[in-house]
């Protein structure tokens, strides 16, 4: 574990002893400076907080459940000014996004939340989706995806085959049902809740949640003919060349068997060329340990932002109604939000600059 110490002015990360506990709380001392830029300060001094710029949000062109218009408008209808469409490994809603905000009169900057491989997601914001190298990559990975729910689709098959529930004796699945529930065809991704929604069809789960209990877990998902994903350092290339800003996204999710692995490799992801860290997100945290848990793992991230001059970002991860990730409203300090609508500065409302390579939002 490490804590976050004040040293002549600056912040740094000093060890402490090893604790493989998930409690983040555990050996972390929260230094002061920090406390008004914490999720607990918000009841404290609520005009010090805004939720005006929201950098990650899903659409139906990912996994999504509503239309990229659909999306820019109820992030605006809940607040936002400043705001990102990043779906999956796919820029194919940007444009209609994008004739929204410029509808609404808000800012917009192009973005796609990029794979990577170890499950590492990069949220890529202010790139022009034109460029050659981007869209190369974006393309590898979406054919991988059309891989992957082939392979999903045969090993289903092969289990209702052999089940001895007589209703999955019944059903068989075919990949054209799945691409028939995606964007595929348009540009978008296949992504896993899109083969939920089949089963879901076929009357053998009620809701997408179920289906990562249930049949999409395990093996199934981990096929090895499916291509690897790239690397962070070629999706951070593909990124910079399309002249955007990547940021780590939820770095919490970062695999690792301890808490002090995961903070290893955080550190070292974003050692290799991030620009930036999500920090903020929405939090359902409702007891006191979850939100001193929610506080110090906000610290422990800002902490390194600051130390490693990165910006510090927020992320709602929208992802529409009905799907588990349904709210809009991400609460970050005003100051820090002023820092981060400025690394993107130049922006206009609903447009964004044009450069000789095309647009750049």
């Amino acid at each position: 574990m490490h804590h976050i110490e004040a040293e002549s002015g600056s912040l740094s990360i000093v060890p402490r002893r090893h604790d493989t506990r998930k409690d983040e709380t555990v050996g972390f001392r929260i230094p002061p400076e920090l406390r008004d830029l914490l999720p607990s300060a918000r009841q404290r001094n609520p005009k010090a907080w805004t939720n005006r710029v929201s950098f990650h949000l899903h659409s139906v062109y990912s996994d999504g459940t509503l239309q990229p218009e659909d999306v820019v408008a109820a992030a605006v209808a809940k607040g936002a000014k400043v705001l990102s469409l990043t779906d999956h490994d796919t820029v194919a809603g940007i444009a209609r996004a994008r004739a929204k905000a410029k509808e609404l009169g808000v800012t917009f900057h192009a973005g796609v939340e990029m794979s990577a491989g170890g499950g590492v997601h990069v949220n890529a914001i202010g790139v022009d989706e034109t460029n050659p190298q981007l869209i190369a990559l974006l393309e590898r990975v979406r054919i991988q995806r059309l891989v992957r729910a082939q392979t999903i689709v045969e090993h289903l098959n092969a289990r209702f085959e052999n089940s001895s529930d007589p209703r999955e004796r019944a059903v068989r699945m075919t990949l054209e049902e799945v691409k028939a529930k995606s964007m595929h065809d348009e540009g978008g991704t296949i992504e896993i809740p899109h083969v939920a929604r089949v089963l879901i069809d076929k009357g053998l789960i009620k809701n997408v949640q179920e289906a990562y209990r249930t049949y999409l877990t395990g093996k199934v998902l981990t096929d090895p003919r499916v291509p690897e994903s790239p690397d962070v350092e070629e999706v951070l290339a593909a990124v910079h060349a399309a002249g955007g800003k990547a940021f780590l996204n939820h770095p919490y999710t970062v695999r690792g068997e301890n808490q002090a692995e995961r903070d290893a490799k955080v550190k070292t992801l974003l050692a290799k060329g991030m620009d930036g860290i999500e920090v903020y997100r929405h939090s359902r945290a409702r007891s006191e340990s979850g939100k001193r848990a929610l506080d110090s793992r906000v610290a422990k991230y800002l902490g390194w932002a600051l130390g490693l001059g990165l910006i510090i970002g927020n992320g709602a991860d929208y992802h529409g109604p009905g799907t588990g990730l349904s709210s809009l409203i991400v609460w970050m300090p005003k100051t820090l939000a002023s820092k981060l609508e400025k690394a993107f500065g130049g922006a206009r409302r609903g447009r964004g600059r044009r450069t000789a390579a095309g647009p750049r939002t």
